[in-house]
């Protein structure tokens, strides 16, 4: 618990609250979204159940990442965000980081349902989230470009899932990455 605050446990409705206040819903559904989208860019309408499952295995990798991100910058939010869910005491780092866990293997289970080039595209959003958090984040670009890649990388998926990687999705990628870039480099981001 942090200095101040109440010594009791936090309830079942603070703790759901700050589960999903640790996942980011807004970039959960976002990155879900991104790859809805990059499937219909690819073949358009049709193979929903595919596309549901990489929409809903985008979004658990974002959610696992959002939350392997608040357990990496825990000491730095005690003073920057205190009120984020593990420095205000509502979830602990070993809760957060067994979330992340499960997002991930959920992740990686639905993209097995699909097909072994969209578990290849999981995997490797996974492990970039997590060198971006040990390695890169403190790099200045190179940590830039790896948020970028991922952001880009929700299109992808979709279009993966229905097996047609086409350019137009390659641009929509490409698009959102530069964009993306463009804000990191730039601290556009909103906070």
């Amino acid at each position: 618990m942090v200095a101040g605050t109440s010594t009791s446990e936090p309830t079942r409705a603070e703790s759901v609250g700050a589960v999903v206040e640790l996942v980011r819903p807004g970039n959960v559904v976002m990155a879900g979204v991104g790859a809805i989208v990059g499937a219909l860019v690819a073949a358009g309408p049709g193979a929903w159940l595919s596309v549901a499952a990489a929409a809903l295995a985008t979004a658990l990798v974002t959610a696992g990442g959002n939350a392997v991100n608040d357990v990496t910058d825990r000491r730095i939010d005690e003073r920057a965000h205190p009120g984020r869910p593990i420095p205000s005491g509502r979830l602990s780092a070993k809760a957060a980081s067994a979330i992340a866990a499960a997002a991930f293997a959920l992740a990686l289970g639905l993209a097995a349902g699909v097909s072994w080039p969209l578990v290849a595209v999981v995997a490797a959003a996974q492990v970039l989230l997590i060198g971006y958090e040990g390695l890169w984040k403190a790099r200045g670009l190179v940590g830039n470009v790896v948020v970028a890649s991922l952001v880009g990388a929700t299109f992808v998926a979709g279009a993966v899932a229905v097996g047609r990687v086409t350019p137009p999705v390659g641009f929509l990628a490409g698009l959102a990455f530069l964009a993306n870039v463009a804000r990191e480099v730039w601290g556009w981001r909103a906070r």
